[in-house]
């Protein structure tokens, strides 16, 4: 049998604000254009010495790239005021500190910590109210139920 790849369309974001309004709950997040996934690297160092004759590399620390969304903002729609506020906790102890889960309608779930990095609004004479949105992970994960990170 063989398995095609499926459509993105209904991939869902979900935000669980660490304090404030709606705090401790998974809200959904309305609204979403094209959704930039983590991407996963680990920075590559060069260990060849000098009695080898061939290049030797170690890799370090698993990283990801931030999560990145466009919205079509509407500041009537709850779930992206929730979303605003995070962005607008200045508190270091709290703001990376949010839920945040990427469901796929393939099953792929990911579940991490972190905060609204930036969210940018655009206002065009002709067209629709937007806002870009960064969110940065921070500490372990889960992927499809599995823990990573120490």
């Amino acid at each position: 049998m063989s398995l095609q790849g499926i459509s993105s369309h209904g991939t869902i974001i979900s935000l669980k604000p660490a304090v404030g309004a709606g705090a401790g709950t998974w809200i959904e997040i309305a609204e979403l254009g094209d959704i930039t996934e983590p991407g996963f690297t680990r920075n590559e160092f060069d260990i060849t010495s000098h009695n080898r004759d061939i290049d030797t590399y170690v890799l370090g620390v698993q990283r990801r790239d931030p999560v990145s969304f466009p919205m079509f903002f509407n500041k009537n729609i709850q779930s992206q005021v929730y979303l605003r506020d995070q962005q607008l906790n200045g508190d270091p102890t709290t703001n990376m500190t949010n839920g945040f889960q990427l469901a796929s309608p393939d099953g792929d779930l990911f579940i991490f910590s972190g905060g609204v990095k930036e969210m940018k609004g655009t206002a065009p004479v002709d067209g629709v109210r937007t806002a870009n949105v960064v969110i940065r992970a921070t500490g372990e994960f889960i992927l499809n139920g599995v823990l990573y990170g120490s």
